[in-house]
């Protein structure tokens, strides 16, 4: 099994209902690339989010081993200054990224973007 900090074991073996410690390996990937690449070149298996795997799956390079999904661990956050939020350009690149996270392709998880709850203008990206 293949190993990053970025994309951890743990949230899929809890969803396959494995109680499986974290795997150690001698190489600790911190390039999403080099970990695919480390996987096609047939070094072992890897978990990689859809976005970052979907060209070498869509021409075989390397195969979707179980329909099994897991909620990644980590989130991702849109920051954009209050006084910012009426320029053009910021509400296209806004209107933009929704676009991109909602397509089905792009994730097997929904997502929306919505106010943080936060006074900086920061944006969340939720899962769901």
């Amino acid at each position: 099994m293949l190993r990053s900090a970025l994309e951890p074991w743990r949230p899929w073996l809890d969803a396959a209902g494995l109680d499986w410690p974290e795997p150690t390996a001698d190489v600790d990937y911190f390039d999403m690339g080099l970990l695919l690449e480390a996987c096609v070149n047939g070094q072992g298996v890897a978990l990689a989010r859809q976005t970052m795997a979907a060209g070498y799956l869509g021409s075989g390079a390397l195969v979707r081993l179980f329909e099994l999904t897991a909620w990644p661990t980590y989130g991702y956050y849109l920051t954009v200054l209050p006084e910012n939020m009426e320029r053009l350009e910021v509400a296209d690149f806004i209107t933009w990224l929704k676009g991109i996270v909602a397509k089905p392709e792009s994730t097997d998880i929904a997502h929306t973007i919505e106010p943080s709850g936060s006074t900086d203008g920061s944006l969340q990206v939720n899962k769901g």
